[in-house]
């Protein structure tokens, strides 16, 4: 091997490791807009079990609301997902602090006009949506559910410099004697992200393991096999290209000694 492909072959290695470790660096965590548990959700009948949020409407339509109180950067985090199956419709709005004060960007009133909440003209924009299963992996644009909910913000220029929107609560509207089943609902960048992954992640539902608050900032999850923080992940990256280098450096040497 000559000295022009062994240098070769050690940039090329190394420049891929570089890549790989920014593009895990990149990866976003999920911004989670779960309850704790039933517990913390008011105004009707709530259940959770095994993650599944189920809302059971009275003889008129009802309002289930629950805190979140907590910070999320919706310029990275700039689409919304869910898993949800219903009866009778529902309507999903979230109660937020942007650049411009309070605003309470819902799905019909701001989103039903989608092929996936059945294209509503301006009239019925903000009635209740009857469409539906939806699962969060299948919220892509291939399959016309994707739901860039920044645009909710960006149409009047009420995104914040920095991003970071603040989500007071959640306000899921379930259609008189209807039933919602709620899961898997987050804000991410890309679908089948996690929610247990959420900096802001509840306790899982359970006799075994205590409720905490959704919107309590101390709580958080740290991923099993990726380092907890950018700067971990970079210098492991840098650790790998030294490695490389360093092999390198020994096959120069002894190239060197055989000449």
């Amino acid at each position: 091997m000559n000295l022009k492909k062994i240098l070769s072959a050690v940039l090329s290695v190394a420049t891929l490791t570089v890549t790989m470790s920014m593009g895990a660096m990149a990866e976003s965590t999920p911004f989670n807009l779960m309850p704790a548990n039933a517990e913390a959700v008011s105004g009707g009948t709530a259940t959770m079990e095994n993650g599944v949020l189920t809302l059971t409407a009275g003889a008129a339509d009802t309002e289930f609301t629950w805190e979140i109180n907590q910070s999320y950067d919706a310029n990275s985090l700039y689409n919304m997902y869910f898993t949800l199956e219903h009866t009778n419709g529902f309507n999903i709005s979230v109660t937020t602090t942007a650049k411009n004060g309070d605003v309470n960007p819902s799905l019909s009133n701001d989103f039903g006009n989608l092929p996936m909440f059945g294209e509503k003209s301006n009239d019925q924009l903000g009635t209740l949506i009857t469409t539906g299963p939806f699962v969060d992996t299948e919220m892509i644009a291939e399959n016309e559910q994707e739901l860039g909910w920044l645009g909710a913000y960006t149409w009047n220029d009420n995104v914040p410099d920095d991003g970071m929107i603040t989500v007071k609560k959640v306000t899921v509207k379930v259609g008189a004697n209807g039933t919602v089943k709620l899961t898997n609902f987050y804000m991410s960048d890309v679908p089948g992200a996690p929610a247990g992954s959420a900096t802001n992640a509840p306790a899982t539902d359970g006799d075994d393991t205590p409720a905490t608050t959704a919107g309590n900032n101390d709580t958080t999850t740290t991923k099993k096999t990726n380092p907890s923080t950018g700067e971990s992940t970079a210098m492991v990256a840098s650790g790998i290209v030294l490695a490389v280098v360093s092999a390198g450096a020994v096959a120069l040497t002894m190239k060197k000694k055989a000449q």
